[in-house]
């Protein structure tokens, strides 16, 4: 049991980690691609965490790092499962619709900046963090949704950051060359 914890959790933050992942996610694939049941795919980031590292410490960012995996813990039910991906970087399964998801996200998002992180009893640490939201639909694959859940969330870090981002916005066409030069 002891073995078992070691293999499949992280030590700091208690979450599971990346390699125990695939057997939770491949049991989501399969029951959302026979039409039995829906889930989302979540990446979340702490916003400037090395910032934190540079101005408190690698010891305040373990701090933030336990806070930030306790409260997005707590916002998700028992049957999610939530796992570092690596670094400040955590991964959510939510086994919802998209909707539901895009309302956990948002809560959980909201929650983690409500509270500063006290370190050391004086010094009040301020958190944020974004988070990109996939949902699983016909024709996907678990490496596709990880990839458009990290495109959302690395959009919302360079367009605002402490958001949720479940849809990608349109990027405007460039216009042709002759006319750039007209308008320019």
């Amino acid at each position: 049991e002891e073995l078992e914890k070691y293999a499949n959790y992280d030590t700091l933050t208690r979450l599971l980690n990346r390699r125990s992942m695939d057997n939770y996610l491949q049991a989501a694939y399969r029951q959302a691609k026979t039409g039995r049941a829906s889930f989302c795919l979540l990446m979340a980031d702490i916003d400037d965490f090395k910032k934190v590292n540079d101005t408190y410490g690698h010891d305040c960012g373990d701090e933030v790092l336990k806070y930030v995996a306790q409260t997005i813990t707590t916002g998700v039910k028992k049957n999610d499962n939530v796992f570092r991906w690596g670094g400040e970087e955590i991964c959510i399964l939510l086994n919802t619709d998209e909707e539901k998801a895009v309302a956990a996200a948002e809560r959980i998002r909201k929650e983690i900046y409500r509270d500063p992180v006290i370190y050391r009893n004086k010094t009040q640490v301020s958190v944020t963090s974004t988070i990109g939201v996939s949902p699983y639909r016909d024709g996907m694959t678990i490496q596709t949704m990880m990839d458009d859940a990290d495109a959302k969330l690395y959009w919302g870090k360079h367009h605002g950051k402490n958001q949720v981002v479940s849809v990608l916005p349109k990027e405007p066409k460039p216009l042709p060359k002759e006319k750039k030069a007209k308008n320019e």
